[in-house]
C-alpha cells in the first residue's frame, strides 16, 4: 500500500499546479470581461499572457513552497530522517550553467530537424511562444520565465514528485523517467513537452546525484535565462550579416561545434563525478 500510495501521490503536485494555472487564467479573463466587455476584454486578455503566467507562477510558488516544507522538510524533521549532505559546489554550478547553454543548442538542433518533418507543429509552437511573450525582453519575462517559473517547477517535479516516488523504493531510472514525464505533460503541447522531458531528465539526475534541489534550480534557471540571451544574440547575428554566404556557413559550423562541446563535456564530467568511487572519495 505504501508503494502504491507513493505512485498515486506523485502526479498530484502536477495536477494542483495545472489547476492553479487554469484558475488564474479564468480569473484574469473574467476580470477583463467584467471591466471591458466580452469582445474587448478577450482581446486585452490575449495580450496579457505573460502577466497571467507570472501571477499563476507566484500563486503556485506559494502553494508548492508550503506543501514542500510541510510534506518533505518538516516530515523529515518529525521522523528524524538525517538530512543528505549536498555535493553541490561553486564549480558544479558553473558546470551546470555550461550544460544549460549546451542544451539550448541541442534543443535548437532538435527543433530544426523536427521542422523538416512537421513544419506545421513547429510553426504552431513558435506562434504559441510568441503569443505568450516568452521570447520578449523585459523584467517580467526574466522574473516569470527565468526565476519564479524554474523555482516553482523544481519544487513541483524534483521536490515533491521525486520525494513521493522515492518512498515507493523504485529504481533511480524509474523515478527520473516518471518525474520527467510529468514535467513534459505540464507544458501541454507536444513540441515543448518533448524537450521539457529531456530537460526534466537532466534536472532529476542532478537533483538526485547532488542531493539538493538547488542543483535543479541552478540548471533550470540558467537554461531559461539563456533562452532570453540567445534570442538577442540570434537577432544580432542576423542583423550583422555574419550568417550570410560562405562566412555564414563557417559561423554556423563553429556554433554547432561549440554547442556540441557545451553539451557533451559537462555530461561526461557529471558521469565521472558520480561514479561510485568518485562519490566515495568525496
Amino acid at each position: 500500500m505504501k508503494k502504491a500510495g507513493g505512485y498515486l501521490k506523485s502526479p498530484l503536485p502536477l495536477i494542483v499546479m495545472l489547476l492553479i494555472q487554469f484558475g488564474a487564467s479564468i480569473i484574469m479573463l473574467l476580470r477583463y470581461i467584467v471591466l471591458y466587455g466580452l469582445e474587448k476584454g478577450t482581446q486585452l486578455y490575449s495580450g496579457e499572457t505573460l502577466s497571467v503566467v507570472f501571477i499563476a507562477d507566484m500563486m503556485a510558488l506559494g502553494v508548492m513552497g508550503i506543501w514542500y516544507y510541510a510534506g518533505v522538510v518538516n516530515r523529515k524533521k518529525r521522523l528524524e530522517i538525517p538530512k543528505e549532505q549536498s555535493l553541490l559546489g561553486a564549480k558544479d554550478v558553473g558546470l551546470l550553467v555550461v550544460l544549460a547553454v549546451g542544451m539550448q543548442f541541442a534543443i535548437g538542433m532538435l527543433l530544426a530537424v523536427w521542422n523538416l518533418f512537421s513544419p506545421e507543429l513547429i510553426e504552431e509552437y513558435s506562434n504559441m511562444m510568441e503569443d505568450a511573450g516568452i521570447g520578449t525582453q523585459g523584467i517580467l519575462t526574466v522574473l516569470a520565465v527565468g526565476i519564479i517559473g524554474p523555482i516553482t517547477e523544481e519544487l513541483v517535479f524534483r521536490g515533491l514528485s521525486i520525494e513521493y516516488l522515492k518512498r515507493t523504493g523504485a529504481a533511480f531510472w524509474v523515478i527520473n523517467v516518471l518525474q520527467a514525464l510529468y514535467f513534459g505533460i505540464a507544458h501541454l503541447n507536444p513540441v515543448q513537452g518533448a524537450y521539457a522531458f529531456l530537460i526534466g531528465l537532466i534536472c532529476g539526475y542532478v537533483v538526485m546525484k547532488y542531493r539538493t534541489l538547488w542543483a535543479g534550480i541552478a540548471f533550470h534557471m540558467a537554461f531559461n535565462l539563456y533562452s532570453q540571451v540567445q534570442s538577442g544574440l540570434t537577432d544580432a547575428l542576423d542583423s550583422s550579416g555574419l550568417l550570410e554566404g560562405a562566412a555564414g556557413a563557417v559561423v554556423l559550423i563553429i556554433l554547432f561545434l561549440v554547442g556540441i562541446g557545451f553539451t557533451v563535456f559537462p555530461l561526461i564530467a557529471l558521469h565521472r563525478k558520480f561514479l561510485p568511487e568518485s562519490i566515495n572519495r568525496e
